[in-house]
């Protein structure tokens, strides 16, 4: 009895030695490597049927001057491009193609910083005579230059608190015959107003960073309601000059949830008139916020509410919106309330939880460009900034 369990314990410690050498050869070889990559590559191609495709072509003259402003681009260095327009981009024709969307259009290279043309893909900005994966106009990014799913969360984030979130998303993208993984960033059009349900609204931006300027709004150049435009301009004065109450003319709800997320990632990027819009809701007569380009800071001692930094502020490069509204009482009872609500673990917990397929299949898309990418989203900043909002609040 004794030999044959004997017999059995040398086997059983045979087999095992065999199989520590056989996985000691096979990391010797790369061979591990070799199947991880394989697998990777494989989950990468299946992540891709799951996203938008997006055709685009466009004649070999036009795509070489293209390509050839941005080659100018890159030799500039990192010189922002001129925000106030006084620089323009060479547009060029192409024609575009999403399932059943079809369409003209022109595409430029996007953004004012070299972050977006000195990496491959480099980053453009399209406008489509009809829509094309829902949008007339839209970018076509660069992942870096939104953190990679950074900004994309943030409107995940906007969309559960009921805000006006643009569509962000990974597609796929088929450019003159070369196969690149894009992010998607609709951007301000009327279909866009269509989607959200407004059937009597205009985009509008605040533009009173050049104090100079006498134009403090700024409307979309192909606007057809001009009775729209004069009565949010109409309004807009009346709140400067102090005879309007902010609360006539802004939705302290949805502003409150607005700068509460703000608060959450600690950036104020998102806030600067360039990159914000308001929609002047013709119905209600109010205004509300649509944001984009958030970043997740990790300001250590350095935290703090945009109610303090912004007040502190004397440029006004976040407009003058803010600046009325965090002085109203009113409105800070709101973005109190919201604070509160984001500052609670929960609030990430069940967030992550529910779009937790996405942003997996966003990190598969990401390898083949990114392979040392490990998360895309900075979730341990935005945990550490939730406890430091809970401590502030209860200060």
């Amino acid at each position: 009895m004794f030999f044959k369990n004997f017999k059995k314990i040398i086997l059983t410690l045979l087999i095992l030695s065999l199989g520590f050498v056989g996985i000691y050869f096979v990391d010797l070889f790369g061979v591990q490597e070799k199947i991880n990559n394989q697998f990777k590559k494989v989950s990468f191609y299946n992540a891709v049927k799951e996203i938008p495709r997006i055709k685009i072509k466009m004649k070999k003259e036009e795509y070489n001057q293209l390509i050839h402003q941005r080659d100018t681009l890159l030799e500039r260095g990192n010189i922002p491009w001129a925000i106030d327009g006084t620089e323009e981009k060479l547009k060029v024709k192409a024609k575009f193609k999403s399932g059943k969307d079809k369409s003209k259009g022109n595409i430029r290279i996007a953004g004012h910083f070299w972050d977006h043309w000195k990496r491959d893909p480099f980053s453009m900005k399209v406008r489509t005579k009809s829509p094309i994966n829902g949008s007339s106009r839209f970018n076509l990014l660069n992942s870096r230059t939104r953190g990679h799913m950074t900004d994309w969360f943030a409107h995940k984030l906007e969309l559960d608190a009921g805000l006006n979130a643009l569509n962000s998303e990974y597609v796929w993208v088929d450019f003159n015959g070369e196969d690149k993984v894009y992010l998607f960033e609709g951007l301000y059009d009327h279909v866009f107003l269509k989607q959200k349900g407004f059937s009597n609204a205009v985009f509008v931006m605040e533009y009173t960073y050049d104090t100079t300027r006498q134009i403090k709004l700024k409307f979309p150049e192909k606007e057809p309601s001009t009775a729209l435009v004069k009565r949010c301009s109409s309004l807009y004065d009346s709140l400067c000059s102090g005879s309007l109450s902010p609360m006539d003319f802004i939705d302290y709800k949805k502003m409150a949830k607005f700068y509460a997320l703000g608060d959450l990632y600690q950036s104020t990027h998102q806030y600067y008139h360039f990159n914000l819009r308001y929609i002047f809701n013709g119905e209600t007569n109010k205004i509300e916020p649509v944001g984009r380009e958030y970043w997740i800071e990790d300001k250590g001692e350095n935290r703090a509410l945009f109610l303090t930094s912004h007040l502190n502020d004397s440029t006004r490069e976040y407009g003058y919106i803010p600046e009325v509204l965090f002085k109203d009482t009113t409105f800070k009872k709101y973005y109190y309330k919201e604070l509160e609500a984001v500052s609670q673990k929960s609030f990430l917990d069940k967030a992550i939880k529910k779009y937790q397929s996405d942003i997996e299949r966003g990190k598969i898309l990401l390898w083949r460009r990114y392979p040392w990418l490990k998360d895309p989203i900075d979730f341990k900043t935005l945990y550490t900034n939730q406890v430091w909002l809970r401590e502030n609040l209860n200060n």
